[in-house]
Formats: structure tokens, sequence, C-alpha cells
């Protein structure tokens, strides 16, 4: 989406909508030029087999009919809309078996609530890579397990948490929730965006 009518939307700002069954985030890409939105609908079923599929505007326009009318106009004018299900999974309890590996979402199959499906996986092959580096295959795969599994599960939980937060009905909590929102979203971010992979690989034993 061009950013049109948000052209003075900050480079870094990232804009979030919560209902009970509906979610809405839009945040800026291509250094500013162009604006992504992602709309969450709360459903019991997903009968479609593709992983993706082509959305369509009427759908969305329909789900957010109460909604104010610049996110339906940003709607309209969106070039492209996808469609895709989100699907909870179990925490994992192993990345290894033998000289098999797990990494990425196969590892972490987690809900995109906190935006850290991709980052954990970068952090996954920078921590496997780091360890074969000066230490034997099988120290490395026993090690890695020990960091990633307990890092993934932490993060993939926490994910599941936001997004029952996301969807609160109570209209207490949804106001102390959206207090408490604007009080720390930006250091509960900061919290998981700290980790550091290097610290963590060298406490290890040797």
């Amino acid at each position: 989406f061009n950013i049109g009518m948000f052209k003075g939307l900050p480079a870094r700002a990232i804009h979030l909508g919560f209902a009970l069954t509906l979610a809405f985030l839009i945040y800026p890409i291509s250094k500013g030029k162009r604006i992504n939105f992602v709309a969450i609908k709360q459903q019991n079923t997903w009968e479609e087999e593709s992983w993706i599929l082509e959305g369509k505007k009427d759908q969305l326009l329909t789900e957010f009919n109460n909604w104010n009318s610049e996110i339906k106009e940003l709607f309209n004018k969106s070039e492209k809309v996808n469609k895709w299900g989100l699907f909870e999974r179990k925490a994992t309890k192993t990345l290894i078996n033998k000289n098999i590996i797990l990494m990425g979402d196969a590892a972490h199959p987690m809900l995109p609530f906190l935006a850290q499906g991709s980052c954990l996986a970068i952090e996954d092959a920078f921590t496997f890579s780091d360890l074969l580096k000066n230490k034997a295959i099988d120290l490395s795969l026993r090690q890695y397990e020990i960091l990633r599994l307990a890092r993934g599960n932490k993060v993939q939980s926490r994910s599941k948490r936001q997004g029952k937060v996301n969807h609160l009905s109570n209209k207490l909590a949804v106001f102390l929730r959206n207090l408490l929102l604007k009080i720390f979203a930006e250091r509960t971010q900061r919290s998981i965006h700290q980790y550091n992979v290097i610290q963590e690989i060298r406490r290890l034993p040797n």
C-alpha cells in the first residue's frame, strides 16, 4: 500500500487496534514509503488447503465494517491482500535426533503476536554456526538444544499469551490492557530484543 494518507507516520511507528475477535496492525516499510497491514480475525475452522491464499477486499471490509473510515480506506487502496491461517502448536520437547536438527518454525512454531518467528530463526542459525566453530558436532548439537529450546519455548509461550491479551472482552480488563500497553509495550519488546546470543554461548561449559 502506498503511504498516501499515512504520509506523516513516523518511519518506525507501529499502530495497533484490538477488538473481541478482530485485531489490526499497520507499520511502515520501504524506508517509510509504503505501509503494510495485518488484519486478524478469530475463527474456529480453516478449511482451505493452501498455506497462503489470495484475500478479498470485500471480505475485509465486511469483517471490519464498524471500524473507522481510515482503516477501511486503507483496505480499499491496498494493492494486494493475502490470507493465511494461524495455528497453535505445542511447544517442542527436543530439537535434535541423531544428526537431525530443528531450526526456525520447525523448532518453535509460534503464533505471530510478538513478531519473533523470523528473529528466532536467525538466532538459531547463528547459535549453531558459532558453536560449530570450536566444538565437536555432538557437543554442538547438545548445547544448541540447551540454549534454543529454552529460548524458543519461552518466546512461544509469551506470544500465545499476548494473543489472548489482544482479544479481551471484559471492559475493565480492556482498559487496563490499553493503559499498560501505553506504558510497557516498548519495554516488553525491548526485553525480547536484548537477548544476547553470544553471551549465552560464552556461558556454556566447554
